[in-house]
């Protein structure tokens, strides 16, 4: 059997210090991730004590992620007033 379906992930960015969280559980809890795991230098994974996926950053996103996404990101956030 096969299923597709989709959802809308929360996304944060922060282009001071030019960094991009992605929640696949929000809220999270603070204090909730209790492990994490370096992808490479720019990309780290958040995990619950169970093992499950929180979500994941992004540093140096301006170079890993697609200026429509960040724009996407910033235009869904009434505090930020700066396009990266």
């Amino acid at each position: 059997m096969h299923t597709k379906a989709s959802i809308t992930l929360v996304c944060t960015y922060d282009s001071e210090i030019d960094a991009a969280y992605i929640y696949l559980q929000h809220p999270a809890a603070p204090g909730s991730g209790s492990r994490q795991v370096t992808v490479d230098t720019d990309i780290v994974l958040d995990f619950d004590q169970d093992g499950h996926l929180l979500g994941l950053e992004i540093l140096d996103a301006r170079t890993h992620l697609p200026r429509a996404i960040l724009e996407a990101i910033l235009d869904n956030d009434p505090n930020q007033t700066e396009k990266p």
